[in-house]
Protein backbone atom coordinates (compact mmCIF):
# COMPACT_ATOMS: atom_id res chain seq x y z
CA UNK A 1 0.00 0.00 0.00
CA UNK A 2 1.41 3.39 -1.01
CA UNK A 3 1.68 5.50 2.16
CA UNK A 4 1.56 8.70 0.09
CA UNK A 5 -1.87 7.74 -1.21
CA UNK A 6 -2.90 7.08 2.39
CA UNK A 7 -2.27 10.71 3.39
CA UNK A 8 -5.57 11.73 4.99
CA UNK A 9 -4.65 15.41 5.26
CA UNK A 10 -4.11 16.16 1.56
CA UNK A 11 -6.70 17.95 -0.59
CA UNK A 12 -7.90 15.73 -3.44
CA UNK A 13 -9.71 18.54 -5.28
CA UNK A 14 -10.60 22.22 -4.91
CA UNK A 15 -12.72 23.35 -1.98
CA UNK A 16 -16.46 23.84 -2.51
CA UNK A 17 -16.71 27.30 -0.97
CA UNK A 18 -19.87 28.34 -2.81
CA UNK A 19 -21.78 25.21 -1.84
CA UNK A 20 -20.48 25.49 1.72
CA UNK A 21 -21.76 29.04 2.12
CA UNK A 22 -25.14 28.18 0.59
CA UNK A 23 -25.67 25.14 2.82
CA UNK A 24 -24.49 27.06 5.89
CA UNK A 25 -27.04 29.81 5.25
CA UNK A 26 -29.93 27.36 4.82
CA UNK A 27 -28.99 25.18 7.79
CA UNK A 28 -28.43 28.25 9.95
CA UNK A 29 -31.86 29.61 9.00
CA UNK A 30 -33.50 26.24 9.69
CA UNK A 31 -31.93 25.83 13.13
CA UNK A 32 -32.73 29.45 14.01
CA UNK A 33 -36.38 28.92 13.10
CA UNK A 34 -36.52 25.69 15.12
CA UNK A 35 -35.04 27.43 18.15
CA UNK A 36 -37.19 30.55 18.11
CA UNK A 37 -40.41 28.58 17.46
CA UNK A 38 -39.49 26.00 20.12
CA UNK A 39 -39.53 23.14 17.60
CA UNK A 40 -36.08 21.74 18.34
CA UNK A 41 -37.19 18.20 17.48
CA UNK A 42 -37.60 19.36 13.87
CA UNK A 43 -34.02 20.57 13.56
CA UNK A 44 -32.42 17.15 12.96
CA UNK A 45 -34.56 15.99 9.98
CA UNK A 46 -34.76 19.47 8.43
CA UNK A 47 -31.04 20.14 8.70
CA UNK A 48 -30.13 16.59 7.64
CA UNK A 49 -32.24 16.91 4.49
CA UNK A 50 -30.64 20.24 3.71
CA UNK A 51 -27.07 19.12 4.44
CA UNK A 52 -27.22 15.85 2.51
CA UNK A 53 -29.01 17.38 -0.48
CA UNK A 54 -26.27 20.00 -0.64
CA UNK A 55 -23.68 17.26 -0.31
CA UNK A 56 -25.15 15.30 -3.22
CA UNK A 57 -24.77 18.07 -5.80
CA UNK A 58 -21.26 19.30 -5.05
CA UNK A 59 -19.25 19.96 -8.22
CA UNK A 60 -21.97 19.31 -10.80
CA UNK A 61 -22.96 21.53 -13.73
CA UNK A 62 -25.93 23.81 -13.12
CA UNK A 63 -28.24 21.96 -15.49
CA UNK A 64 -27.72 18.66 -13.69
CA UNK A 65 -27.41 20.08 -10.20
CA UNK A 66 -31.04 20.77 -9.34
CA UNK A 67 -32.13 17.42 -10.74
CA UNK A 68 -29.53 15.70 -8.60
CA UNK A 69 -30.73 17.59 -5.54
CA UNK A 70 -34.35 16.63 -6.11
CA UNK A 71 -33.51 12.96 -6.70
CA UNK A 72 -31.36 13.02 -3.57
CA UNK A 73 -34.24 14.51 -1.59
CA UNK A 74 -36.57 11.73 -2.77
CA UNK A 75 -34.09 9.00 -1.80
CA UNK A 76 -33.41 10.63 1.58
CA UNK A 77 -37.17 10.66 2.26
CA UNK A 78 -37.43 6.97 1.39
CA UNK A 79 -34.53 6.17 3.70
CA UNK A 80 -36.01 8.16 6.60
CA UNK A 81 -39.50 6.73 6.14
CA UNK A 82 -38.56 3.05 5.73
CA UNK A 83 -36.01 3.21 8.54
CA UNK A 84 -38.44 4.96 10.87
CA UNK A 85 -41.29 2.52 10.19
CA UNK A 86 -39.03 -0.48 10.93
CA UNK A 87 -37.45 0.88 14.13
CA UNK A 88 -39.11 -1.66 16.44
CA UNK A 89 -39.09 -4.56 13.95
CA UNK A 90 -35.66 -6.16 14.36
CA UNK A 91 -35.82 -8.94 11.75
CA UNK A 92 -37.63 -6.89 9.12
CA UNK A 93 -35.17 -4.11 9.83
CA UNK A 94 -32.21 -6.42 9.20
CA UNK A 95 -33.70 -7.67 5.94
CA UNK A 96 -34.40 -4.13 4.81
CA UNK A 97 -30.85 -3.12 5.79
CA UNK A 98 -29.34 -5.88 3.66
CA UNK A 99 -31.47 -4.88 0.66
CA UNK A 100 -30.96 -1.12 1.07
CA UNK A 101 -27.19 -1.51 1.44
CA UNK A 102 -26.96 -3.82 -1.58
CA UNK A 103 -28.90 -1.34 -3.72
CA UNK A 104 -26.57 1.40 -2.52
CA UNK A 105 -23.52 -0.60 -3.54
CA UNK A 106 -24.99 -1.22 -7.00
CA UNK A 107 -26.07 2.39 -7.50
CA UNK A 108 -22.52 3.46 -8.29
CA UNK A 109 -22.73 1.44 -11.52
CA UNK A 110 -25.14 4.05 -12.88
CA UNK A 111 -22.80 6.95 -12.11
CA UNK A 112 -20.56 8.26 -9.35
CA UNK A 113 -23.26 10.75 -8.43
CA UNK A 114 -25.86 7.97 -8.14
CA UNK A 115 -23.49 6.19 -5.78
CA UNK A 116 -23.26 9.30 -3.60
CA UNK A 117 -27.05 9.68 -3.49
CA UNK A 118 -27.43 5.99 -2.62
CA UNK A 119 -24.90 6.32 0.20
CA UNK A 120 -26.62 9.37 1.67
CA UNK A 121 -29.96 7.58 1.55
CA UNK A 122 -28.45 4.56 3.30
CA UNK A 123 -26.98 6.79 6.02
CA UNK A 124 -30.38 8.38 6.67
CA UNK A 125 -32.00 4.93 6.68
CA UNK A 126 -29.56 3.68 9.35
CA UNK A 127 -30.13 6.79 11.47
CA UNK A 128 -33.91 6.38 11.58
CA UNK A 129 -33.79 2.60 11.84
CA UNK A 130 -31.65 3.06 14.96
CA UNK A 131 -34.40 5.27 16.32
CA UNK A 132 -32.85 8.31 18.05
CA UNK A 133 -35.22 9.43 20.82
CA UNK A 134 -37.50 12.00 19.21
CA UNK A 135 -41.12 13.07 19.27
CA UNK A 136 -41.31 13.16 15.46
CA UNK A 137 -43.16 10.29 13.73
CA UNK A 138 -41.55 8.48 10.73
CA UNK A 139 -44.00 10.03 8.24
CA UNK A 140 -43.48 13.53 9.62
CA UNK A 141 -39.71 13.03 9.81
CA UNK A 142 -39.65 12.04 6.12
CA UNK A 143 -41.71 15.14 5.29
CA UNK A 144 -39.29 17.33 7.23
CA UNK A 145 -36.33 15.76 5.40
CA UNK A 146 -38.12 16.58 2.14
CA UNK A 147 -38.69 20.17 3.20
CA UNK A 148 -35.04 20.60 4.19
CA UNK A 149 -33.81 19.13 0.90
CA UNK A 150 -36.27 21.15 -1.17
CA UNK A 151 -35.27 24.38 0.55
CA UNK A 152 -31.65 23.67 -0.26
CA UNK A 153 -32.52 22.99 -3.91
CA UNK A 154 -34.59 26.17 -4.18
CA UNK A 155 -31.83 28.33 -2.75
CA UNK A 156 -29.54 26.99 -5.46
CA UNK A 157 -31.91 27.11 -8.41
CA UNK A 158 -33.96 30.31 -7.89
CA UNK A 159 -31.06 32.76 -8.50
CA UNK A 160 -30.20 30.91 -11.72
CA UNK A 161 -33.83 30.94 -12.84
CA UNK A 162 -33.93 34.70 -12.30
CA UNK A 163 -30.58 35.71 -13.76
CA UNK A 164 -29.48 32.79 -16.00
CA UNK A 165 -32.53 30.66 -16.91
CA UNK A 166 -30.84 29.25 -20.01
CA UNK A 167 -28.10 27.81 -17.82
CA UNK A 168 -30.64 25.82 -15.86
CA UNK A 169 -32.64 24.55 -18.81
CA UNK A 170 -30.11 24.42 -21.61
CA UNK A 171 -27.15 22.91 -19.76
CA UNK A 172 -28.85 19.58 -19.22
CA UNK A 173 -27.11 16.75 -21.02
CA UNK A 174 -29.21 13.63 -21.43
CA UNK A 175 -27.60 10.50 -20.03
CA UNK A 176 -28.34 6.79 -20.51
CA UNK A 177 -31.30 5.51 -18.50
CA UNK A 178 -30.58 4.47 -14.90
CA UNK A 179 -31.83 0.86 -14.94
CA UNK A 180 -29.96 -0.24 -18.12
CA UNK A 181 -26.71 0.99 -16.59
CA UNK A 182 -27.41 -1.03 -13.45
CA UNK A 183 -28.36 -4.16 -15.42
CA UNK A 184 -25.13 -3.99 -17.41
CA UNK A 185 -23.18 -4.28 -14.16
CA UNK A 186 -25.02 -7.35 -12.90
CA UNK A 187 -22.39 -10.02 -13.45
CA UNK A 188 -20.21 -11.89 -10.99
CA UNK A 189 -16.90 -10.18 -11.69
CA UNK A 190 -18.18 -6.61 -11.58
CA UNK A 191 -16.66 -4.34 -8.93
CA UNK A 192 -20.06 -2.86 -8.03
CA UNK A 193 -21.49 -6.31 -7.34
CA UNK A 194 -18.54 -6.92 -5.02
CA UNK A 195 -19.17 -3.60 -3.30
CA UNK A 196 -22.89 -4.30 -2.98
CA UNK A 197 -22.25 -7.66 -1.29
CA UNK A 198 -19.54 -6.22 0.96
CA UNK A 199 -21.59 -3.16 1.96
CA UNK A 200 -24.69 -5.24 2.61
CA UNK A 201 -22.67 -7.67 4.74
CA UNK A 202 -20.94 -4.94 6.76
CA UNK A 203 -23.95 -2.71 7.43
CA UNK A 204 -26.24 -5.64 8.26
CA UNK A 205 -23.72 -7.08 10.74
CA UNK A 206 -23.28 -3.64 12.32
CA UNK A 207 -27.06 -3.21 12.60
CA UNK A 208 -27.44 -6.65 14.18
CA UNK A 209 -24.68 -5.93 16.70
CA UNK A 210 -26.18 -2.57 17.59
CA UNK A 211 -29.73 -3.84 18.03
CA UNK A 212 -29.12 -7.21 19.65
CA UNK A 213 -26.46 -5.94 22.07
CA UNK A 214 -28.52 -2.91 23.04
CA UNK A 215 -25.75 -0.43 22.26
CA UNK A 216 -26.67 3.16 23.07
CA UNK A 217 -27.36 5.28 19.97
CA UNK A 218 -27.94 2.18 17.85
CA UNK A 219 -27.82 4.15 14.62
CA UNK A 220 -24.23 5.33 15.12
CA UNK A 221 -22.48 2.01 14.43
CA UNK A 222 -24.23 1.02 11.15
CA UNK A 223 -24.27 4.66 10.01
CA UNK A 224 -20.49 4.87 10.39
CA UNK A 225 -19.98 1.50 8.68
CA UNK A 226 -22.00 2.80 5.72
CA UNK A 227 -19.78 5.88 5.48
CA UNK A 228 -16.43 4.10 5.62
CA UNK A 229 -16.98 0.89 3.61
CA UNK A 230 -15.39 1.48 0.21
CA UNK A 231 -14.16 -0.48 -2.78
CA UNK A 232 -10.55 -1.56 -2.33
CA UNK A 233 -8.29 -1.74 0.71
CA UNK A 234 -6.78 1.72 0.35
CA UNK A 235 -10.12 3.48 0.10
CA UNK A 236 -11.55 1.72 3.15
CA UNK A 237 -8.48 2.14 5.37
CA UNK A 238 -8.23 5.80 4.43
CA UNK A 239 -11.91 6.36 5.19
CA UNK A 240 -11.63 4.53 8.52
CA UNK A 241 -8.68 6.63 9.68
CA UNK A 242 -10.33 9.84 8.52
CA UNK A 243 -13.61 8.91 10.16
CA UNK A 244 -12.05 8.09 13.54
CA UNK A 245 -9.94 11.24 13.67
CA UNK A 246 -12.72 13.43 12.26
CA UNK A 247 -15.27 12.07 14.73
CA UNK A 248 -12.89 12.61 17.66
CA UNK A 249 -12.17 16.17 16.53
CA UNK A 250 -15.86 16.94 15.95
CA UNK A 251 -16.82 15.60 19.38
CA UNK A 252 -14.04 17.69 20.92
CA UNK A 253 -15.32 20.83 19.20
CA UNK A 254 -18.84 20.27 20.52
CA UNK A 255 -17.61 19.52 24.05
CA UNK A 256 -15.44 22.64 24.12
CA UNK A 257 -18.35 24.85 23.06
CA UNK A 258 -21.03 23.26 25.23
CA UNK A 259 -19.12 22.02 28.29
CA UNK A 260 -16.20 24.46 28.10
CA UNK A 261 -17.82 27.71 26.96
CA UNK A 262 -21.28 26.68 28.25
CA UNK A 263 -22.89 27.60 24.94
CA UNK A 264 -26.64 27.07 25.10
CA UNK A 265 -29.79 28.17 23.33
CA UNK A 266 -29.25 30.60 20.48
CA UNK A 267 -25.47 30.31 20.83
CA UNK A 268 -25.70 26.85 19.31
CA UNK A 269 -27.09 28.30 16.06
CA UNK A 270 -23.75 29.75 14.84
CA UNK A 271 -22.04 26.46 15.75
CA UNK A 272 -24.42 24.45 13.55
CA UNK A 273 -24.15 27.05 10.78
CA UNK A 274 -20.37 26.99 10.65
CA UNK A 275 -20.27 23.19 11.01
CA UNK A 276 -22.63 22.68 8.05
CA UNK A 277 -20.62 25.04 5.85
CA UNK A 278 -17.36 23.41 6.90
CA UNK A 279 -18.71 19.94 6.10
CA UNK A 280 -19.82 20.85 2.57
CA UNK A 281 -16.72 22.90 1.81
CA UNK A 282 -14.36 20.02 2.58
CA UNK A 283 -16.33 16.76 2.13
CA UNK A 284 -15.31 16.23 -1.52
CA UNK A 285 -11.74 17.49 -1.14
CA UNK A 286 -10.73 16.08 2.25
CA UNK A 287 -12.96 13.56 3.99
CA UNK A 288 -11.30 14.07 7.40
CA UNK A 289 -12.20 17.76 7.56
CA UNK A 290 -15.65 17.07 6.15
CA UNK A 291 -16.27 14.57 8.96
CA UNK A 292 -15.28 17.16 11.56
CA UNK A 293 -17.98 19.46 10.24
CA UNK A 294 -20.71 16.81 9.87
CA UNK A 295 -19.99 15.28 13.30
CA UNK A 296 -20.10 18.70 14.94
CA UNK A 297 -23.42 19.47 13.26
CA UNK A 298 -25.18 16.16 13.93
CA UNK A 299 -24.06 15.85 17.56
CA UNK A 300 -25.09 19.45 18.25
CA UNK A 301 -28.52 18.85 16.70
CA UNK A 302 -28.95 15.71 18.80
CA UNK A 303 -27.94 17.68 21.91
CA UNK A 304 -30.54 20.33 21.10
CA UNK A 305 -33.11 17.52 20.90
CA UNK A 306 -32.24 16.34 24.41
CA UNK A 307 -29.28 14.00 23.89
CA UNK A 308 -26.75 14.15 26.74
CA UNK A 309 -23.30 15.09 25.45
CA UNK A 310 -20.91 14.15 28.25
CA UNK A 311 -21.92 10.49 28.42
CA UNK A 312 -22.36 9.99 24.69
CA UNK A 313 -19.08 11.35 23.30
CA UNK A 314 -16.89 8.42 24.46
CA UNK A 315 -19.52 5.91 23.32
CA UNK A 316 -19.70 7.47 19.85
CA UNK A 317 -15.91 7.36 19.51
CA UNK A 318 -15.74 3.70 20.58
CA UNK A 319 -18.51 2.77 18.13
CA UNK A 320 -16.68 4.66 15.37
CA UNK A 321 -13.57 2.56 15.99
CA UNK A 322 -15.69 -0.61 16.02
CA UNK A 323 -17.29 0.45 12.74
CA UNK A 324 -13.85 0.79 11.17
CA UNK A 325 -12.93 -2.72 12.32
CA UNK A 326 -16.16 -4.14 10.85
CA UNK A 327 -15.53 -2.40 7.50
CA UNK A 328 -11.98 -3.74 7.27
CA UNK A 329 -13.12 -7.27 8.21
CA UNK A 330 -15.84 -7.11 5.55
CA UNK A 331 -13.24 -6.07 2.98
CA UNK A 332 -11.04 -8.99 4.03
CA UNK A 333 -13.92 -11.46 3.81
CA UNK A 334 -15.16 -10.13 0.47
CA UNK A 335 -12.38 -8.32 -1.44
CA UNK A 336 -12.78 -7.07 -4.99
CA UNK A 337 -12.41 -10.04 -7.33
CA UNK A 338 -10.81 -7.80 -9.94
CA UNK A 339 -8.06 -6.82 -7.48
CA UNK A 340 -7.43 -10.48 -6.63
CA UNK A 341 -7.20 -11.28 -10.35
CA UNK A 342 -4.67 -8.47 -10.90
CA UNK A 343 -2.59 -9.59 -7.92
CA UNK A 344 -2.45 -13.11 -9.32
Amino acid sequence: MDTKELNIFSLERSLNWVGGIRVAVVVGAIVSWCFFTDNLAYALPLATGSLFTGMAEGGEKTGHRWRTMLWATVWLCIGALVGGLLTDKIWLGLIATAIFAALTGLSGAASARSGVIGLLGLVVFTIYLGGPDTEVSPWFAAALVAIGGTLQALVMIVPYLIFEPKTVIGAYEKRPAFLPRIRSALHWHNEYVDHAIRLSLAVTIATAIAQISGLPHQYWLPMTVAWVTQSGQLGTVKRVLSRILGTAAGLLVVMVFIDGFHAQGQWLVPLTTVAAGFAITFITSNYLFGVIGSTTLIVTLLYMDGDKLGSTAPERLIETILAGIIAIIALTIWPDKQIIKNDD
